[in-house]
């Protein structure tokens, strides 16, 4: 009854948020690679989607499925995807982005509640994206935490989604918060919001928060073997089968560097993401250095 609950509140909230989001927009929608920057913007930010996020009409003859992206610990949608929202969307992608996770301690943070939480309310805004775009399933890119939830979401929904991707996913248990502390070092800001409870946390020890792969669904992993909160970095793979793909960032570019943040704001790593996303439409990525936490 509870997660029913904070579900029916949570899609009230997602659903006025975008209603009222304007209905004309740029051409271009402006990319932010500067991931510090984009942080400490954004992470004032919870209820605002990133450039090119959340146009509730978006129609796309090139990219029909709707990718449906869910942020990592104690970001938010505006802090989390400033670089591959617009990105998405200036590719002629219909994208949509959420804050989930929150809890009355976390302000401006989510992916702190209970996965399984989080995972109910990433249900009901795939629900309301298939209304919007009319679309019958989605695609869904999940960094760090995002990615376990997204996972969860898909075990009981595998009709819903198309394709999953994993960017830095915490996909074992135990290992996923070895790194924790660099995390919360590198962001000092998120220390006392963890301090004060993070179910999250806890939630990514239990067996339950790492179903098997649907079947019937597309994974493809990306991560760096550089990442200094998934350890090691093959926690961020998932078993090999036919329909999964496990990839490192350094397979493409062997001198990136990109760490667990940075791996979301790295325009390599953006590339792969879209080549992942429609392996038809794949171009060549252009390699850089990355910003190494």
């Amino acid at each position: 009854m509870k997660h029913q609950l904070v579900a029916g509140v949570f899609a009230v909230v997602v659903s006025a948020t975008v209603a009222m989001a304007p209905t004309v927009y740029a051409a271009e929608f402006p990319v932010t690679t500067d991931g510090l920057a984009a942080v400490v913007v954004g992470i004032g930010q919870p209820d605002v989607a990133p450039p090119g996020a959340n146009r509730a009409r978006c129609r796309s003859t090139a990219h029909p499925t709707p990718v449906v992206l869910v942020h990592g610990t104690g970001l938010n949608q505006n802090a989390n995807w400033a670089a591959l929202a617009p990105t998405l969307a200036n590719n002629g992608y219909c994208v949509f982005t959420l804050t989930y996770g929150r809890t009355p301690y976390s302000l401006g943070s989510g992916a702190v509640d209970s996965l399984f939480t989080s995972a109910e309310q990433l249900g009901v805004f795939v629900d309301q994206v298939r209304a919007w775009t009319g679309a019958d399933q989605v695609d869904l890119v999940g960094h760090s935490q995002g990615a376990a939830v997204q996972r969860i979401y898909t075990e009981s929904n595998p009709a819903a989604v198309r394709r999953v991707i994993g960017l830095a996913a915490s996909y074992s248990r135990g290992t996923a918060f070895d790194g924790i502390e660099y995390l919360v070092d590198a962001l000092p800001a998120l220390r006392p919001l963890l301090t004060l409870g993070c179910p999250a946390c806890e939630d990514l020890n239990n067996p339950a928060a790492y179903p098997p792969p649907a079947p019937t669904v597309l994974y493809h992993n990306i991560i760096s073997v550089t990442d200094e909160v998934i350890t090691p970095y093959t926690v961020g793979f998932l078993p090999p089968g036919p329909n999964v793909v496990n990839q490192t960032v350094q397979n493409v570019c062997p001198d990136d560097k990109v760490g667990h943040l940075g791996i979301v704001f790295d325009p390599a790593t953006l590339r792969m993401v879209m080549n992942a996303l429609s392996p038809d439409d794949a171009a060549p990525v252009v390699c850089d250095l990355g910003l190494p936490i």
